[in-house]
């Protein structure tokens, strides 16, 4: 009976060996078959020493040269701890049953040899197709009116942002971004701009404290005529005597100008002579000058040449 109860204790000892086995062993022996091969598959070894590995690869294929070595596989943040009787990393990594994508990256190479204790670091490495739709800012325009004074203004138009959408290309390393490749950018709604009107209209006060609207000043070299002969080249029952340009009679508040710089018609304010309507030209009024009418011929010589600002009235 006690012959029995060992035999039976050593059969159910044998059998509970042969299911942990496979649990125990990750080594995969490619030159073995049958129920030894199941013994060694997938080699990491976790809890049996080398020395004791030694004597189960005796017993069992007859080799007592087993190689193994202890080697790190790093995926991530996972980390795994493996034992191998493989020289190359490529080797290793299939051993381990581990798969590797054509995109992924692995150091060392894989047609690099390990030794024993060292890492060999597994980068997943993935490409994906990434569209985003984000706001295109509207422009300011401004728009220039003689309806407001100079320093105001006023929104005409509201504006509104656009949006445009964005494909790219994203690479990723272990879950993180490391490269963005813009493939297309397309517009889906246009942005309308704002639209502001500026005041162009200036204003002064005289020395009479009348406060006049200008659209435009310039600061002009300014001379006087008078009706006399020495001024226009007529005496008094000439064709022409007393009429300017525009054909009205020659009066205080005339003024002869360029017309290429101010238009005749043009209501003007002179700094020092006051309110003149720009109705009359002269051979001698080229550019930036005015030649201001004088009833006597005294006031316009005394007058002399001097620098003036122009005001363009509105």
């Amino acid at each position: 009976m006690v012959v029995k109860k060992r035999w039976y204790l050593f059969v159910t000892a044998i059998a509970i060996a042969l299911v942990w086995m496979p649990f125990l062993f990750r080594a995969r022996v490619r030159e073995n078959s049958g129920w030894k091969k199941l013994l060694f598959k997938n080699a990491v070894v976790y809890n049996i020493p080398r020395n004791q590995l030694a004597r189960i690869n005796q017993r069992l294929f007859g080799n007592p040269d087993l190689q193994l070595k202890w080697v790190n596989i790093q995926i991530g943040n996972k980390k795994i701890k493996t034992s191998t009787d493989k020289k190359f990393v490529a080797d290793i990594i299939k051993q381990a049953g581990i798969k590797i994508g054509n995109k992924d990256e692995v150091k060392p190479s894989l047609w690099e040899i390990v030794k024993s204790g060292e890492t060999i670091r597994i980068y997943r490495v993935d490409e994906r197709i990434v569209t985003e739709v984000k706001d295109v800012p509207f422009d300011v325009k401004k728009s220039y009116t003689t309806r407001l004074e100079v320093g105001k203004s006023k929104v005409i138009q509201e504006g509104q942002q656009g949006k445009k959408q964005l494909k790219y290309k994203v690479i990723l390393k272990d879950g993180k971004e490391i490269a963005r490749t813009l493939l297309e950018e397309k517009v889906i709604k246009a942005p309308i701009s704002k639209v502001i009107a500026v005041g162009t209209i200036g204003m002064i006060t005289t020395s009479r404290g009348e406060t006049i609207r200008y659209s435009r000043v310039m600061t002009m070299e300014a001379t006087a005529y008078s009706c006399s002969y020495s001024d226009t080249g007529k005496s008094p029952g000439d064709r022409g005597y007393g009429i300017t340009a525009l054909g009205i009679k020659a009066r205080p508040g005339v003024a002869a100008v360029d017309p290429s710089v101010i238009p005749l018609g043009t209501r003007l304010y002179v700094e020092g002579y006051g309110y003149a309507l720009a109705a009359d030209t002269g051979s001698a009024i080229v550019g930036n000058k005015i030649d201001l009418y004088f009833t006597e011929p005294e006031k316009a010589q005394r007058y002399g040449r001097r620098l003036v600002k122009v005001y363009i009235l509105k």
